[in-house]
């Protein structure tokens, strides 16, 4: 399935041993920018300009396909976004970091100072791992990188009932 925002590539079983139903699902989207293709499953996201994203889905759960709810999904989900910027973070003297950092020589030479002079909190990549389970996904190796910082999150991300519980690490660039 393709579209303008993205495209949709899976397949899914559906099981039943001993009277229990049993469905499984694999999606693959890939989208050309992070928020068109979010916009294209009804969220709403006006802050994130640009990243290329891909995202992998291995899910499954007791019941029907027609029974899928949040809470009972278990799997894993696989999320990365390359070069990317969130518009309304204000990374205040990150920037500065971000300015005489080692790691971004490269594109100093090459007089790309784009990343500090606009709004926002520029990123290269988003790169992380979810186990799902019963709703909630946890995640020990979400990783966000920009010239200015990486960023850590570990944690629970609760599906079904919009919650959070994790820690977010800021290093900003000090090389």
């Amino acid at each position: 399935f393709s579209q303008a925002n993205f495209s949709l590539q899976g397949s899914g079983e559906w099981s039943l041993e001993a009277n229990v139903h049993r469905s499984n699902m694999n999606i693959r989207v890939e989208g050309d920018t992070l928020a068109g293709l979010l916009k294209s499953f009804g969220f709403e996201v006006a802050n994130i300009d640009g990243g290329k994203s891909t995202i992998s889905i291995a899910a499954d759960w007791h019941g029907m396909p027609s029974e899928f709810t949040l809470d009972k999904l278990d799997g894993s989900f696989d999320l990365n976004v390359e070069q990317g910027r969130f518009l309304d973070i204000e990374p205040g003297g990150g920037r500065l970091f971000g300015l005489l950092s080692l790691q971004m020589l490269p594109r100093r030479i090459s007089l790309d100072f784009n990343d500090l002079f606009k709004k926002g909190f520029a990123f290269d990549v988003i790169d992380g791992t979810f186990q799902l389970d019963k709703g909630n996904a946890y995640t020990n190796s979400l990783a966000m990188s920009g010239p200015s910082a990486r960023i850590n999150i570990s944690g629970r991300t609760g599906l079904a009932d919009q919650d959070y519980d994790q820690r977010v690490t800021v290093t900003p660039a000090l090389s």
